[in-house]
């Protein structure tokens, strides 16, 4: 049994009051209800002040910023959420890493949610953004969200696996214990080529199925033919009821064509929300 036992946890919703916050809001909020955790609503302020300011002085507008966020924060909640009495708010000018780095010093795990909005920025989204900037900095599990998608109904996980480097179960473990009983089915899966050990990778991917096979059905496939993309395309359906993982700085989230395809069909223009596991 791999599935880690219940641990708190708390659900970081990065809020940019864009156009895109209130369904990331309500995503995350859907999901902390549903598996009891906290949920913490987090802005990054930008500052403005003249470049020959006193500390005092940037001390000061940082405060006065900080204070309208919280308050443009609790309007969000008040307005979007059935139920925001226990709700935490955090405004700081600090770095979005620093800030989720202070709350990991408290007893639980954590879950942060992020945006992803459009094109432009989805062209450079693992190519130093910000979105990879608190994956590579936060060292905790990040869900990237497409738009429009606001309540939590998955039951089916897809997990991508090196082929260069071990799967972070602990981290799976931990999400896996956030969602309970309501993962129905998770499916191991490998992007390879001619060059790599199909049969180390096969024993590999069976262990990982009889780790977890007693927790939820689980299963494996390996893709290593030339249209190695469009058998991924066929079985990741592009449906809300799923969630694609993938780990941070191992191949299958760097290499060039998977990034494209993860970002622009399912992400963007789909309906599949991207955890990344550290």
């Amino acid at each position: 049994m791999r599935i880690s036992k219940y641990v708190e946890t708390r659900f970081i919703a990065l809020i940019d009051f864009s156009e895109y916050s209130p369904d990331l809001l309500r995503y995350a909020y859907d999901w902390s209800r549903k598996a009891g955790g906290n949920l913490i609503m987090v802005h990054n302020t930008t500052v403005v002040a003249p470049a020959m300011a006193d500390p005092g002085t940037r001390t000061a507008l940082a405060q006065v910023a900080n204070e309208e966020a919280l308050a443009r924060m609790r309007k969000l909640a008040e307005e979007y959420l059935p139920d925001h009495s226990d709700i935490r708010y955090i405004a700081s000018e600090q770095p979005v890493a620093s800030i989720i780095a202070g709350l990991r010093n408290e007893p639980s795990e954590s879950i942060v949610f992020m945006g992803v909005k459009g094109t432009g920025r989805l062209k450079q989204i693992f190519m130093g953004s910000f979105v990879i900037e608190v994956i590579d900095q936060a060292d905790t599990i990040v869900v990237a969200m497409p738009r429009k998608v606001t309540s939590f109904v998955s039951d089916k996980i897809y997990v991508a696996v090196s082929d260069t480097s071990q799967l972070n179960t602990s981290a799976l473990d931990t999400l896996l214990a956030c969602v309970g009983d309501r993962i129905r089915e998770l499916s191991f899966f490998s992007l390879t080529d001619s060059k790599f050990d199909l049969h180390a990778m096969e024993v590999y991917l069976s262990g990982l199925v009889r780790d977890y096979s007693d927790h939820v059905t689980a299963n494996y496939q390996i893709f290593y033919e030339e249209n190695v993309f469009d058998s991924l395309r066929s079985i990741i359906n592009d449906k809300t009821n799923e969630l694609l993982v993938v780990q941070r700085g191992s191949r299958s989230l760097t290499n060039q064509p998977l990034r494209k395809f993860i970002i622009n069909e399912l992400v963007y223009e789909g309906v599949t929300p991207l955890i990344v596991l550290p």
